[in-house]
């Protein structure tokens, strides 16, 4: 199989999509060789990218310009890849390359990260839904039965898969104590640490302030990532709430992050409703938070409740104050139930969750699939 993996995002970079992307280039590079090739937009030149993707076959190309012509411009570089070599299977997280490919009766994945968000990307996507050569991926079951009821795509041309974690950048950290850990980073050894990294817009942090009200004595909240506005926003907001028990940080290098959290005493996931994705999102912190086998502390809500449950983590209801603290308390009441659901998450994240291990099962649907 040749499979060339074509984006309009700016890569690398910081963003959870531009690691989402680089990780899969890099198991489906590791798998097919030569056979697969990785084309995107970038901010700066290609001799410029990092030593870690440099065995990936990669075409990159600046493109500065508004994103509808960018858009078009990387359809076209894909109608490029299926004339100049037919038995090229493209894949694609922009419904526009799909379409376009499709058109030419040549079999594109679309991997859905939700259900379309404007009129005309849901327009869009009915187009390509029509041709029997679309193939689709979804990061989560409920958002597979979403497109399957609203857009007639068959169960079998549809796979769901959450995402996943490269298992092995925690391996050196999980030798260390935590005491090591939490010295170099500045955190107390005398408190329970709480850690949660990514959005701070998007997390739920204020959903644990009955908990760091109640605690604020026992435990030290620590939170990395986000702009200075949006951590000055969220500190004030909690410092109104009466919680002072806060340690927020802006964004810090993938391997500061993954430091604090393997030295935290509990991982949080938080989120409500106010987050348009809640219902159908695979956040790549979860499979993070999996992998360091510290316990975690999520909100039951939404497609989370397809990989997290009472055998891997502590679950809780977030419209109950109660069900939060009866979680937490739950974690802190014995060590050898918390330590085990978290040695339960941490073999899931190895032998379920690796990004080889999805990108296999993507393969191997496309395979199933590969013929119309």
């Amino acid at each position: 199989m040749k499979l060339a993996y074509i984006t309009r995002v700016r890569l690398p970079s910081q963003s959870a999509q531009s690691v989402q992307i680089l990780s899969m280039a890099n198991s489906f590079s590791r798998i097919l060789g030569d056979k697969f090739r990785l084309i995107s937009n970038s901010p700066t030149c290609v001799n410029q990218q990092t030593d870690e993707y440099q065995h990936v076959n990669w075409l990159s190309y600046k493109c500065n310009s508004l994103d509808v012509f960018n858009t078009l411009w990387f359809a076209l570089l894909a109608v490029k890849v299926c004339i100049r070599a037919p038995d090229t299977i493209v894949f694609s997280r922009d419904i526009v390359v799909a379409l376009f490919v499709v058109a030419l009766k040549r079999v594109a994945v679309y991997e859905a990260h939700s259900e379309p968000r404007t009129k005309l990307s849901a327009f869009l996507f009915r187009l390509a839904s029509k041709s029997k050569y679309l193939r689709l991926v979804c990061i989560s079951n409920v958002l597979k039965e979403y497109y399957v009821a609203n857009y007639g795509i068959s169960e079998m041309s549809a796979l769901s898969i959450h995402d996943g974690v490269s298992f092995n950048e925690y391996l050196d950290l999980l030798s260390l104590s935590k005491s090591e850990l939490r010295s170099s980073l500045g955190l107390p050894l005398e408190k329970l640490v709480i850690a949660h990294t990514g959005s701070p817009s998007k997390g739920g942090i204020d959903l644990l302030a009955p908990l760091l009200l109640r605690d604020k004595d026992k435990i030290h909240f620590v939170h990395v990532g986000g702009t200075k506005e949006a951590i000055l926003q969220l500190t004030q907001q909690l410092l109104d709430m009466g919680v002072s028990n806060i340690d927020f940080r802006e964004h810090l290098p993938r391997s500061e992050v993954r430091k604090i959290q393997v030295a935290a005493d509990v991982l949080y996931y938080g989120v409500s409703k106010e987050w348009s994705s809640y219902w159908c999102t695979s956040p790549l912190k979860i499979f993070e938070y999996m992998a360091t086998g510290v316990p975690i502390l999520a909100t039951r809500f939404g497609s989370i409740s397809e990989v997290l449950n009472s055998s891997n983590s502590y679950c809780f209801d977030p419209q109950s104050e109660q069900s939060l603290l009866s979680a937490w308390d739950a974690i802190c009441s014995d060590s050898k139930v918390s330590s085990a659901r978290a040695l339960v998450a941490q073999r899931e994240a190895e032998q379920v969750y690796s990004w080889d291990s999805r990108a296999q099962k993507i393969l191997d649907f496309i395979s199933r699939r590969s013929t119309v």
